[in-house]
């Protein structure tokens, strides 16, 4: 299976808990998973940091690392550059990649996916095995 990318749409108070059980149901099935939420902003550079200067300068990119976290900076469209050919699935939150499957969840615990299927939020046994089924 190739990689495939899941665009989820939720009012946000339940898309943190459905994107959880989400994961887990995937990784309960060794799948690799990459997860992507779509951000308006997200700057942690200010007037008087190094790389905001660099940047006005002609810098194209900056890397901010830690033991387990890394934050890329570019002057251009950054997702070209993400690891997405060694996962199985990408779930992301919001339009970040073309989607392969778009799920909406509604208020009612429902999950609707764009060709019509319903499936109830818990469990996720059903919409798990729709997706692999649907996506081999």
């Amino acid at each position: 299976m190739s990689t495939k990318i899941l665009t989820i749409y939720s009012p946000e108070s339940i898309s943190k808990d459905f994107i959880q059980s989400l994961l887990m149901s995937f990784k309960a099935r060794q799948k690799r998973v990459l997860f992507v939420r779509k951000t308006d902003c997200l700057d942690i550079d200010t007037s008087k940091k190094d790389s905001y200067t660099l940047f006005e300068a002609g810098l194209d990119f900056s890397m901010l690392v830690t033991d387990k976290h890394c934050y890329l900076k570019s002057c251009d469209d950054v997702t070209q550059y993400l690891p997405i050919d060694d996962v199985d699935w990408i779930i992301q939150d919001g339009d970040v990649y073309p989607s392969d499957i778009q799920l909406t969840l509604t208020e009612n615990q429902q999950i609707l996916t764009d060709s019509g299927e319903r499936f109830p939020q818990k469990p996720l046994t059903h919409l798990i095995n729709w997706l692999e089924k649907e996506n081999e």
